[in-house]
């Protein structure tokens, strides 16, 4: 695979992958509360650690995995591989747009609507 494209992609999803991130955190704290998250994951470490605190512990853990698993994609040289945990960074990223946007106009899209109906059954503490 050549060198240049990989770190042009890995770079390019590492971009779209922060944006979405900050953009999802930024809506959840302007238009949703601590009860009105519907990621049950999230709901809990709110609870955990309050509003504030544990939006910067998911950005802190969600950083940190992102860093972690770029590094580690550097150093791959199967480009199927590397192809498919970008494209699942891509995948990641559309999602993260569209639940910033979810949060702000509050108007779901079908993929929502579907990730909320997922969340609803998982129970987290």
């Amino acid at each position: 695979m050549e060198s240049n494209i990989k770190m042009w992609l890995l770079t390019l999803t590492g971009i779209l992958l922060f944006s979405s991130k900050a953009l999802d955190i930024i809506s959840t704290y302007r238009n949703i509360d601590q009860q009105g998250e519907a990621n049950p994951l999230a709901k809990w470490v709110f609870d955990k650690f309050g509003l504030m605190g544990g939006m910067i512990a998911i950005a802190l853990l969600y950083t940190a995995i992102v860093l972690v698993i770029g590094y580690q994609l550097t150093l791959e040289t199967n480009p199927i591989l590397v192809y498919t945990t970008l494209s699942g960074g891509l995948i990641i990223a559309a999602i993260q747009f569209d639940v910033a946007r979810a949060n702000t106009t509050g108007k779901h899209s079908k993929l929502t609507k579907a990730l909320i109906r997922v969340f609803s059954r998982l129970r987290f503490g």
